[in-house]
């Protein structure tokens, strides 16, 4: 299997880029990063980006399934603005051309729960891109 995962230096991201070099059925993990990733495998491929400027064309979104994890916090981003544009538009812009080219099945992580209660609404925020199906032709959208 071939994957996609967007996110990779995040927390819960890493865990994922760690558990998907490990797994013997996937045999290449494409991990595109703004930053270089602190890890290095023979399966992994990091390509840097802009997530602001993605590459359309790029081989590397041709997978058969991606993981999108990309978000930040309130305080790294510095404004509810820029925080909207990590946790929203970065992911929804990464999953319509993983979608586009193919990749099923696709998820959109949320890893605290506990966000919805918070001012910012930070799940409610991360689960937008995936209200937005209808615009990605995915067999399998979590």
């Amino acid at each position: 299997m071939k994957l996609l995962l967007i996110g990779a230096t995040g927390l819960g991201g890493h865990q994922l880029l760690t558990q998907a070099l490990e797994d013997p059925r996937v045999e290449t993990v494409i991990a595109p990063s703004r930053r270089p990733l602190s890890t290095s495998h023979r399966k992994l491929v990091a390509p840097i980006v802009r997530f602001d400027d993605l590459p359309q064309e790029a081989d590397w979104w041709k997978v058969d399934a991606a993981i999108c994890t990309l978000g930040t916090t309130i305080g790294k981003a510095g404004s509810r603005e820029a925080f909207r544009e990590v946790d929203h538009d970065y992911p929804l812009a990464a999953c319509l051309v993983a979608g586009r080219c193919g990749a099923c099945p696709l998820t959109v992580g949320i890893f605290d729960n506990t966000c919805a209660r918070s001012a910012t609404g930070h799940a409610l925020l991360k689960y937008q891109p995936c209200n937005r199906s209808h615009f990605i032709r995915c067999r399998s959208l979590t």
